[in-house]
């Protein structure tokens, strides 16, 4: 099938392995859904052309290099002076893993590819990613460093409760919209923004170190946290005393932040209040005693304050509302 651009597996569950020309060169759309006994998958990576793939509902334990297709290249004797280039998922844009249940392990490259065989491999995997979905896989512990492509734009991670540690998100450059459903993390702190490094550097008097995080990050959802306790804010980190070599800017797009649902959260960080914000949405959570100073949010534009919570509106609130707020939703709040 030389010409094969489209290919659906669906409800196939004594399927055990993949046909030779699912590895097609001109394939384009691979979806493969419910098929519990497919363990093991082909090496996907190789396909020149895939743009989209679609993994649901199977038995797969592990991705790893052979996922990838870069086995040949990992094992190979490389001559002196030689570099062996290779190229997974080269135009691979949108990635979508649901409820692969049975996903333990899904490895990196940091350790292939490290300071004694860096010179002689060189790896590139999945350039052009935009879009990654993973949906209830809830063994999984831990998401690959390729996957924080610099071309990634929206990335959603739903009901992956052992997801305890994210990677520093806040680098990715072109994120647009970040949804965090359901995983389980305990604290949002430097290492989600990304800017520990800068703030453990040795920066040079007279030098100013600059960090943007989450520089274009446009949406953000947090929901179903029920273990996150703490998300830090900057304000302690760039004090007096390091003002002037430190300069961080968290957020500076957003638009849209919706929290629900994370039930141990005692306070929003100082960042996501940000001037651009035009929609607010706080529901369900009940331990937020403190309603932020919506004042300060000259662009917000709705507001919806729902549900089970702890904070009391004060009657001055009303004239505290930003001058430009068109919508405004106060349910089951105490007042």
């Amino acid at each position: 099938m030389p010409q094969l651009q489209q290919l659906r597996i669906f409800g196939c569950p004594l399927l055990r392995a993949l046909p030779d020309f699912v590895l097609a060169a001109s394939l384009r759309d691979l979806k493969l859904k419910e098929c519990e006994n497919l363990e093991v998958l082909p090496p996907l990576g190789r396909l020149p052309n895939l743009e989209t793939l679609v993994l649901a509902g199977m038995g797969v334990r592990r991705l790893d290099a052979g996922f990838l297709g870069i086995e040949e290249v990992e094992n190979a004797n490389i001559n002196e002076g030689e570099i062996a280039r290779v190229t997974a998922f080269p135009k691979l844009k949108r990635l979508e893993i649901q409820y692969l249940e049975e996903l333990e392990k899904w490895d990196g490259i940091e350790k292939r590819v490290g300071e004694e065989d860096a010179p002689a491999t060189s790896i590139c995997i999945m350039p052009q990613l935009r879009e990654l979905t993973i949906c209830s896989c809830s063994l999984l512990r831990a998401l690959p460093d390729y996957v924080l492509a610099a071309s990634l734009q929206e990335l959603e991670l739903t009901e992956c409760g052992n997801l305890e540690v994210l990677p520093p998100l806040g680098r990715l450059p072109n994120l647009e919209s970040l949804k965090l459903r359901g995983v389980g993390v305990r604290r949002l702190d430097a290492g989600f923004l990304g800017i520990e490094e800068v703030e453990n550097a040795n920066i040079n008097e007279g030098e100013i170190a600059r960090v943007n995080a989450f520089p274009k990050l446009r949406r953000l959802v947090i929901s179903f946290l029920f273990k996150l306790k703490e998300w830090d804010g900057i304000e302690k980190r760039v004090g007096e005393e390091d003002a002037t070599t430190t300069s961080i800017c968290i957020m500076p797009q957003l638009r849209e932040l919706t929290i629900c649902s994370c039930s141990l959260l005692r306070a929003l960080p100082d960042y996501v209040l940000a001037a651009s914000l035009q929609e607010l949405e706080l529901a369900e959570c009940r331990n937020l005693e403190v309603l932020p100073p919506l004042g300060r949010l000259p662009n917000l534009e709705s507001l919806e304050l729902r549900g089970k919570s702890g904070m009391e509106l004060k009657r001055e609130w009303e004239k505290r509302m930003p001058p430009q707020l068109q919508y405004a939703l106060c349910h089951n709040f105490k007042t």
